[in-house]
């Protein structure tokens, strides 16, 4: 594992017991809370309900929460769906979401090639802690193997 990765943040899961979390965090995304939407969308997503948890972090997303706008992005750069991921990515730097600059970077190197992900990722060294290096590269989004070596795909952050 290299020194980035090392220092790569994981997804924290809030802790929860037997639901109980999940239940409180939907109610506080029901009355427009929203951190606890995104946070709802991640737990959903770890219970292996993509569908659901998409809902819910796309709402925390599309109501301008900067942390969340990466999670969309994820989730589509798992699907295969480039394009849609880039314009999420894209949509969280512009936000002012540093740690964005790293997984718009990693997504460009992985379809465009290094030249035009080294601009984003040359800001994500300067910007973003010490996970966003240029040494992570050859990677997806949140410094995770490329979901075709048949390892782990990222996941969506926690906001």
């Amino acid at each position: 594992m290299g020194r980035a990765q090392e220092a790569e943040p994981r997804l924290e899961r809030p802790a929860r017991r037997a639901g109980e979390a999940e239940r409180w965090y939907r109610r506080a995304a029901e009355a427009g809370h929203l951190r606890a939407t995104a946070a709802l969308g991640v737990i959903l997503y770890e219970d292996e309900r993509a569908g659901e948890a998409e809902q819910f972090l796309r709402r925390a997303a599309e109501a301008g929460d900067a942390a969340s706008m990466s999670n969309p992005g994820t989730l589509l750069y798992i699907a295969g769906r480039m394009p849609q991921a880039e314009q999420w990515y894209r949509r969280a730097v512009e936000a002012g979401f540093d740690r964005a600059l790293h997984d718009l970077g990693v997504l460009l190197e992985n379809t465009r090639g290094a030249d035009e992900a080294e601009q984003w990722l040359r800001r994500a060294a300067v910007t973003s802690p010490p996970w966003s290096t240029w040494d992570s590269c050859s990677s997806t989004p949140a410094g995770r193997e490329r979901p075709s070596s048949g390892t782990s795909a990222p996941r969506p952050r926690a906001a």
